[in-house]
């Protein structure tokens, strides 16, 4: 028997059948965030999730539509209460339009996400601009760009990550490797 279940915090819910909900209440989910999470920012992760792929990668020109229906096709666990929850088109449409139309930019996104971890100034200032003009407004090449970057800078055991490194770990010409 398929599951319906996919992912972590999402139902598929088929048009011609919609799955009964259990009595038992599954909070060990939502029980892994911090009790200090302000809702407001639960809220905020929760959209981010159910339309951040379509922001990533955006659809090929006519699709749009067609994904968004997917998206609210499906339940999702409520960020607060945990509970199974089904969002309307109309709902799940004004996040994306009102995320895509955001004035934050990638370099906001990379500032405010290295802030939250801890570590404002872990890349340079110029490191930042030089990842966001390579990755072209595209948020899964920027972030992809800065884990290869923190890979090599933990590899390395670096305390900041500048430009240096970028062009090491993102040489067109890599230097061989030394045969022993």
């Amino acid at each position: 028997m398929p599951s319906d279940f996919v992912g972590v915090g999402v139902v598929e819910v088929s048009p011609q059948r919609h799955p009964a909900v259990g009595k038992r209440k599954n909070r060990h989910l939502m029980e892994k965030e911090p009790q200090s999470s302000r809702s407001h920012e639960r809220w905020a992760h929760f959209r981010f999730s159910v339309i951040g792929a379509l922001l990533a990668a955006p659809p090929p020109r006519g699709q749009l539509q067609s994904q968004l229906q997917e998206l609210a096709l499906k339940k999702w666990r409520h960020p607060i209460s945990g509970e199974w929850i089904c969002f309307g088109l109309s709902t799940i449409e004004r996040w994306y339009y009102k995320a895509a139309r955001s004035k934050e930019g990638p370099v906001d996104v990379l500032n405010h996400l290295l802030k939250a971890a801890g570590n404002p100034r872990l890349l340079t200032a110029s490191l930042i601009q030089t990842l966001c003009e390579h990755a072209a407004g595209n948020l899964r090449l920027l972030m992809n760009m800065a884990n290869d970057l923190l890979a090599a800078a933990c590899h390395q055991e670096r305390e900041q990550i500048d430009e240096k490194l970028y062009f090491e770990v993102f040489a067109l010409d890599p230097k061989p490797s030394k045969k022993s």
